[in-house]
């Protein structure tokens, strides 16, 4: 932050002070005490300084961008999936200190359908940014059949007896399906 300071000097007009502070301004940032030096210089290059301590508070959120909606087939065999994923986060000054959390997480088996996966990005300072997406899991994977002959359970002869085949498997001509 730019400190403001009232300077006098009884030879130098308030237009022609030379003020500065060190350190400069817009570099002082995050959660953190500070002294900041302000020095004052006469056009005869006499100079003056003060101290002002300063305890600079981030209230600006990190900012959080979810990835876009996912659609995903299930694992082979299963009703769902095992889906991965990263939001990426960023903080005005401590974005090493971020932390990110999405629920459910990243690497969840998610269940056939869609789920809503929401993110909260904390920064140091506790401030947060929340993002949100979707995942749907799809059952691609065709289903697995069986045909097995069997007697017809009514015991009817259909297709007629002159018309099977010459092998004479299954005469009556029924299957049972079985779905694996």
């Amino acid at each position: 932050p730019k400190i403001k300071v009232f300077a006098t000097d009884n030879c130098t007009p308030q237009g022609e002070l030379v003020i500065s502070q060190t350190p400069p301004p817009g570099t002082v940032n995050g959660n953190d005490f500070q002294v900041v030096v302000v020095t004052v210089k006469d056009k005869f290059g006499n100079t003056s300084t003060c101290s002002v301590p300063l305890i600079a508070k981030d209230v600006t959120p990190p900012t959080i961008q979810c990835p876009p909606d996912i659609i995903v087939g299930t694992d082979p065999g299963q009703c769902s999936a095992v889906v991965t994923f990263q939001p990426t986060a960023d903080d005005n000054c401590f974005a090493a200190a971020l932390t990110v959390i999405c629920e459910p997480p990243s690497g969840t088996v998610f269940p056939k359908g869609t789920t809503t996966v929401t993110c909260k990005a904390t920064d140091k300072a506790g401030n947060t940014s929340i993002c949100s997406f979707r995942i749907t899991v799809e059952d691609r994977e065709a289903p697995v059949a069986d045909c097995r002959p069997t007697v017809n359970p009514s015991g009817n002869k259909i297709p007629p007896a002159g018309e099977n085949p010459k092998s004479g498997q299954n005469p009556a001509g029924f299957y049972e399906l079985f779905g694996l």
